[in-house]
C-alpha cells in the first residue's frame, strides 16, 4: 500500500475537493474545511519537495492567479460580491510559496511559517484559514523523511495540541500528519482508483464550483438553502465546466506547463 504515489494523490485530490464542496454547501461542514484544505497543501509540500521544483515553486502561480483572475470577474459580475470564497486560498498559497522558495532549512522555515501565523491573526484571517497551510509544512518534512509518514510518529504529534502555548490554527497544524495518513490511506485501497483519472480536474472544481452553486441558490455563502435538486444539479454542473475547462478553454500549453 503506498500511500504516497501519484495515484493515490489524485484519489485524495478528488476526495477532498468534493469535501470542500459540501463545506460550501453546509455551513456546518465548513469547521473542517482547514482539514480538507490542509491535505491539498500536505500533498503540495510533498509534492514540490520530491520532484526538487523549489526553484520553479512561483512558476506554478501563473496558472493560479491567470484562473482566479477569470472565476473572480465572474463572481463579481453575477452576484456583486467582490470577494470570491476561494480565493483566499490563492494569497496564502502564493504566501507559502514565497516562503518555501527561498528557505531551505526546515527548522528556519517553521519559525517562519509560524510568525506568517502570527501575522494572518493580526490581519483578522479566519483561524482555520491558518490552520491549512500549515500541511505544507509537514508535507515538506515528510517528503524529506518519508520513512517517517507512519501512523504512530503521526499520532504522536496530536498531544502537541494540548501543549501549544497558541489556540486556534497553529494548534490544528498537529492534526494534519494524522489525518493526512487517514485519508491518504483510504485513497490507496484498490477500489478508489477509478477516481485518479478525476485528479487533474480538481483544481478547475475548485475554481468553478462555488459560482455555480450561488446560481443554483445553493451555498450558505450568499444566503442560500442547501435543497438536494439544487445541490446535486451544481455539482454535475460544476463537474461538467471542470472537464471543459481543463480541456479546452484554459488548455494554453505555457500555462499548462507552468503548472
Amino acid at each position: 500500500m503506498d500511500r504516497l504515489s501519484y495515484s493515490t494523490f489524485s484519489v485524495a485530490r478528488v476526495l477532498m475537493a468534493l469535501c470542500v464542496f459540501f463545506c460550501h454547501v453546509f455551513e456546518r461542514f465548513n469547521d473542517f474545511g482547514f482539514l480538507f484544505v490542509g491535505v491539498f497543501f500536505f500533498m503540495s509540500g510533498y509534492g514540490m519537495e520530491i520532484t526538487q521544483k523549489r526553484y520553479l515553486s512561483l512558476k506554478r502561480l501563473i496558472p493560479f492567479i491567470f484562473y482566479f483572475i477569470w472565476f473572480s470577474l465572474i463572481y463579481l459580475i453575477l452576484f456583486r460580491v467582490f470577494e470570491y470564497p476561494s480565493s483566499w486560498f490563492l494569497v496564502i498559497y502564493f504566501c507559502v510559496m514565497v516562503i518555501y522558495r527561498f528557505i531551505q532549512n526546515i527548522y528556519l522555515l517553521l519559525v517562519v511559517f509560524l510568525f506568517f501565523a502570527l501575522v494572518l491573526m493580526g490581519l483578522g484571517f479566519n483561524w482555520g484559514w491558518m490552520a491549512s497551510y500549515g500541511g505544507f509544512l509537514f508535507g515538506v518534512f515528510f517528503a524529506r523523511n518519508r520513512s517517517a509518514f507512519t501512523f504512530k510518529n503521526c499520532i504522536c504529534l496530536v498531544p502537541l495540541c494540548l501543549m501549544a502555548p497558541w489556540t486556534g490554527s497553529v494548534a490544528c497544524w498537529v492534526l494534519l500528519p494524522i489525518f493526512s495518513w487517514i485519508v491518504l490511506s483510504v485513497s490507496s485501497i484498490s477500489f478508489l482508483k477509478f477516481l485518479s483519472y478525476a485528479g487533474d480536474y480538481t483544481f478547475y472544481f475548485y475554481c468553478v464550483h462555488c459560482a455555480i452553486l450561488g446560481l443554483f441558490g445553493a451555498t450558505w455563502t450568499l444566503g442560500g438553502s442547501p435543497s438536494l435538486l439544487p445541490c446535486v444539479g451544481a455539482f454535475f454542473v460544476s463537474v461538467f465546466v471542470s472537464f471543459y475547462l481543463k480541456e479546452s478553454l484554459f488548455n494554453y500549453p505555457k500555462i499548462q506547463k507552468a503548472g
